[in-house]
C-alpha cells in the first residue's frame, strides 16, 4: 500500500501533484466565485414601512364617545331678531316679540374598517426575520387611518348630486386636431371625492360597486358618480383646418371633478378626460379610454351608504350656510399687493355674514403653489436670501445662495383688531382646483355656542381589533371603528372650487 506523502513536490502537496495522482485532470479543476452564490444573505430584520400616513384632520379633530342609537341629533338657534326689530322704546311701552330661527341636525353613525390575514406558512417563514402578524396589524391600522381621513374630508353617505347639467359647447378655430366640418357629441358625469378616487380614464368611472367581503358577503354601494348628463352636439366649422371644442357644465355642489366623454356619434362617445374643474377643451390629441357613455345607466350613484358625511359634503348642503363659490375654470388673480382677489372675496364674505375670519386654507400642492407664485410675483422683483459664513473664514466663492420664497400665510384685513394671519396648508386628499376654508376661532366669536368643540368625531366605538376564529390555515383579523363627523357650525367652513390654472 502506498503511503500518501504530505511533503511538497513541485510546489504542490503530494496529492495535488499531477505526476503522482493519475486521476487528476483539467476537467476537475474548479474555481469558486460569487457566481456560485455561496454567500451570506445580509437581510436586515424587520420590514421597513415605507408609505406615508398623512391624516391632519383625523389627528386634530377631538374624538368623543357617542351615546348609542343610529344617529346623533341636536338643535341649534341659527338667528336672533331675524326680522330686525328696532330696540327703541316709547315711554312706558314694551317692544314687539323677537323672532328666532332654529334648525334640527342629524348625522348617522357608520362603521369603517379593513380585514386582512396572515397564512400559517407566512408566519413560519418569517421566523428570525419579523413578526408578520404584528406588521400586518400596523399596516391595516394605517390603511384605516388614511381611509378615515378621506371620509372625514369628502365622505358622501346621504347627499345625491343629481343629474349632471348638459354641456355647453363652443367650437374653437385653432388649438387642436379635431376635424372641421364634423359633428361631435359630448357628455359629462360629475364625481364626488370618492368617485374621483376610484375613477381613471383607462378603467372608467364607477357607478354601482359590488364588493365581496373576506367571508363571501356582497355589499353594493354607489361609486361616487352623479347621473350622467344629456349628450350635447355641435358641428365644427367647415374648412381645411383643424380645431378644438370648449365644453363646460354648470358647477355641481358637492362635486370635486368631472368625467368627459366625446365621439363623432351619440353611441360612440368614449371617456377621454377627468378634470377638477367644470370645463375642458377637447383638442383631439387626448388618448381616450374604453368606457362608452352609452353604457352608463341613467341613475345617480353618487352616495355610498356605508360612510358618514364628510366636510365637503356637509358644506355643500344647500342650507349649510357655508361659503361655496365656483370659479368655473377661471384662474386665481393677484391683487397686486401680495394677495389673491378671489380669496379676499371669501374673507370679506366670512366677515360680512358671520363676523368670522378663516385661520387655515387647505389645498393641494399645485393650488398652494399657484397662490405662492402669484402673491410673490405681485411683490416686485424676485426674492433672494443670501447666507454667508464670514466668521468661518469662507471666501465669496463658497457663499450659499437660497433663491425663492415660501408663502406660508396670507393676510386677511376682514377680521377683528385690524386683520389676521391665515395659514396655508397642503392636504394630500384635496383635489387640484379646490380650496377649503376653516375658521378655527369661531368658538371665540360665538361664546354662547355652548359646545366644547367646533367639530368632533363622535364614536360609538373607536379603533378596535378583532381576531376572528380560524376557518382556514391562516390568522384572520380586522381593525374597525364606528362613528360620524359632527360639525356644530358649518358657516365656519367654506370652499372655493373649479379653480383653473
Amino acid at each position: 500500500m502506498q503511503v500518501l506523502n504530505m511533503g511538497l513536490s513541485k510546489g504542490l502537496p503530494y496529492f495535488f501533484n499531477r505526476e503522482r495522482i493519475p486521476f487528476y485532470n483539467e476537467e476537475l479543476k474548479k474555481t469558486i466565485s460569487t457566481a456560485q452564490n455561496l454567500v451570506w444573505y445580509d437581510l436586515e430584520s424587520i420590514a421597513k414601512m415605507l408609505f406615508p400616513v398623512i391624516t391632519p384632520f383625523r389627528n386634530k379633530i377631538p374624538r368623543v364617545s357617542g351615546d348609542g342609537g343610529k344617529a346623533t341629533n341636536w338643535k341649534a338657534i341659527t338667528g336672533i331678531n331675524t326680522t330686525r326689530i328696532s330696540a327703541g322704546l316709547s315711554e312706558g311701552k314694551r317692544n314687539a316679540a323677537l323672532n328666532l330661527s332654529t334648525k334640527d341636525y342629524t348625522r348617522k353613525y357608520k362603521g369603517l374598517g379593513y380585514d386582512s390575514y396572515v397564512t400559517w406558512e407566512a408566519d413560519y417563514a418569517a421566523k428570525n426575520f419579523d413578526d408578520v402578524k404584528q406588521r400586518n396589524y400596523e399596516s391595516t391600522l394605517s390603511s384605516l387611518m388614511i381611509a378615515e381621513e378621506r371620509v372625514i374630508l369628502g365622505g358622501n353617505g346621504d347627499r345625491l348630486l343629481g343629474t349632471t347639467p348638459t354641456p355647453s359647447l363652443v367650437p374653437l378655430g385653432t388649438g387642436g386636431v379635431l376635424i372641421n366640418g364634423t359633428t361631435y357629441y359630448v357628455g359629462c358625469v360629475a364625481l364626488t371625492l370618492e368617485g374621483d378616487y376610484f375613477a381613471t380614464v383607462a378603467s372608467g368611472i364607477y357607478q354601482a360597486i359590488s364588493r365581496t367581503s373576506i367571508t363571501g358577503n356582497v355589499d353594493t354601494f354607489g361609486g361616487g358618480s352623479a347621473a350622467k348628463s344629456a349628450a350635447a352636439s355641435i358641428a365644427t366649422p367647415a374648412g381645411p383646418d383643424t380645431c378644438s371644442i370648449e365644453a363646460s357644465v354648470t358647477s355641481v355642489r358637492g362635486a370635486t371633478s368631472y368625467a368627459w366623454y366625446i365621439g363623432t356619434a351619440a353611441g360612440a362617445m368614449y371617456l377621454t378626460k377627468i378634470t377638477t374643474v367644470n370645463k375642458y377643451t377637447f383638442t383631439g390629441e387626448e388618448v381616450p379610454g374604453t368606457q362608452l357613455f352609452s353604457d352608463l345607466d341613467a341613475n345617480d350613484h353618487s352616495t355610498n351608504e356605508y360612510v358618514f358625511d364628510g366636510l365637503l359634503t356637509q358644506i355643500s348642503e344647500t342650507d349649510s350656510g357655508s361659503y361655496v363659490h365656483s370659479l368655473d375654470g377661471a384662474t386665481l388673480t393677484s391683487d397686486g399687493a401680495g394677495g389673491i382677489v378671489e380669496i379676499d372675496d371669501a374673507f370679506e364674505w366670512f366677515w360680512d355674514n358671520f363676523r368670522l375670519s378663516p385661520s387655515i386654507i387647505w389645498g393641494s400642492g399645485r393650488t398652494i403653489k399657484d397662490i405662492q407664485r402669484k402673491t410673490i410675483a405681485a411683490g416686485g422683483a424676485p426674492l433672494l436670501r443670501y447666507n454667508m459664513d464670514v466668521a468661518g473664514g469662507k471666501s465669496i466663492e463658497n457663499m450659499n445662495i437660497t433663491s425663492g420664497a415660501i408663502v406660508g400665510f396670507l393676510t386677511n384685513i376682514f377680521a377683528k383688531s385690524g386683520g389676521q394671519i391665515v395659514k396655508l396648508e397642503i392636504h394630500p386628499d384635496i383635489p387640484n382646483g379646490v380650496l377649503l376654508f376653516e375658521c378655527e376661532g369661531a368658538l371665540f366669536n360665538y361664546p354662547y355656542l355652548k359646545v366644547a368643540n367646533l367639530m368632533q368625531m363622535k364614536l360609538r366605538r373607536d379603533y378596535h381589533a378583532i381576531d376572528w376564529p380560524w376557518r382556514e390555515r391562516q390568522f384572520e383579523y380586522g381593525i374597525y371603528m364606528d362613528g360620524l363627523l359632527q360639525n356644530y357650525f358649518l358657516p365656519a367652513f367654506g370652499v372655493l372650487q373649479n379653480i383653473g390654472y
